[in-house]
């Protein structure tokens, strides 16, 4: 978040890169705080310092709304400082001045990325839909090759009308943001879309002391990204803003779900099996895992009731994907487990988050 400082510093995209080994930041624009030296006092640097530390930069427009009748949310806070009253105005007009500026500023950066427009609400996909194509034309308009993200309405959430009624536009990745307490309904949805289009997790997150957690919404979360090859960027970086991922201003600790963020970065995660699956003898199966930065190479062990059962591999590539096929040696039980580790370091593993099943 850069609007409550003078100026960004570049020590948070250091500490980003080094230890989080981030590989994208999302950079959230108001448009209650634009202005035409908007991007010369907070954006240029950030840009700079994305190709420094190697990370794209995701640059994106935070409206909220309808950009079509004006309406939007309206928070408490909105007319306190450093706010001007409409945080998230939804302004098309706006919206289509900023992008402009910003993709023509830009242009010549291959590793920015622009979101059109945050969270469109209080409209349906059908009027949406036409609104997002404008946008995406400003951009192309300059730069044919840029990236260009579209969200779900429903506040960024819901994609489930691209199904029947695609954006009509090359270059462009499907956004959605799935907070706990929205439901699980993205999922069915996001697993078709994916199939045919690309589709990114735009924002994700659970405040401290909510519904959400890490194991009820955060690495099942993850773990279904990881499974479709899905790109996300988890919101937000701060310590006032919610979700946020550090405990305070005076340190880069991180709270609940900034240390699963941490953790998701450098490390594997697996995916599969990860628990209920119920594999058999003689067939072939494929162990699959969220890569992390953990190095070339890593090694598989089966454990059973939590004890080192057998070898799987001793050592294979990290690409996320191994084929097995389960020797009929193996004996049937419902307490098998996977554990990936990094051959590079020892420290970096992970196992299935519950057991599965082996029969004959």
């Amino acid at each position: 978040k850069v609007v409550y400082e003078d100026r960004p510093k570049e020590e948070p995209f250091r500490i980003l890169a080094q230890p989080w080994k981030a590989k994208i930041i999302r950079v959230p624009v108001h448009p209650d705080f634009w202005s035409n030296t908007y991007l010369k006092h907070y954006v240029d640097s950030i840009v700079e310092w994305g190709n420094k530390y190697g990370m794209y930069i995701f640059i994106g427009y935070h409206a909220h709304g309808n950009a079509i009748t004006g309406e939007v949310e309206k928070p408490d806070w909105r007319n306190e400082w450093p706010w001007r009253g409409n945080p998230y105005n939804p302004d098309k007009r706006l919206a289509i001045s900023a992008l402009k500026k910003m993709v023509t500023r830009y242009k010549d950066k291959p590793w920015v990325i622009y979101g059109t427009f945050n969270e469109p609400s209080y409209i349906t996909w059908n009027r949406w839909r036409p609104v997002a194509e404008k946008l995406v034309d400003v951009i192309h308009a300059v730069d044919p090759r840029a990236l260009v993200t579209v969200s779900g309405v429903d506040w960024g959430y819901d994609l489930s009308g691209v199904l029947s009624n695609p954006v009509n536009r090359d270059n462009v990745v499907y956004e959605t943001h799935p907070y706990p307490g929205k439901g699980e309904s993205w999922k069915s949805v996001v697993r078709t879309l994916s199939g045919k289009y690309p589709v990114f997790i735009g924002e994700w997150g659970f405040p401290e002391r909510t519904h959400g957690t890490t194991k009820n919404y955060g690495k099942p979360l993850v773990n279904f990204a990881s499974e479709l090859g899905l790109g996300w960027t988890a919101w937000i970086w701060h310590f006032d803003w919610s979700p946020e991922m550090l405990i305070s201003r005076y340190s880069y600790k991180p709270t609940e779900f900034g240390s699963l963020v941490f953790r998701s970065l450098r490390k594997v995660l697996v995916t599969s099996p990860n628990g209920g699956q119920k594999w058999k003898t003689g067939k072939r199966y494929a162990i699959r895992w969220n890569k992390g930065n953990v190095g070339t190479y890593v090694k598989i062990q089966l454990f059973k009731k939590g004890k080192h059962y057998r070898w799987i591999t001793k050592k294979t590539r990290n690409d996320g994907k191994h084929a097995w096929r389960v020797p009929s040696s193996i004996t049937t039980s419902a307490a098998y487990k996977i554990k990936i580790t990094s051959i590079k370091n020892k420290k970096l593993t992970d196992s299935s988050d519950k057991n599965f099943t082996i029969t004959k």
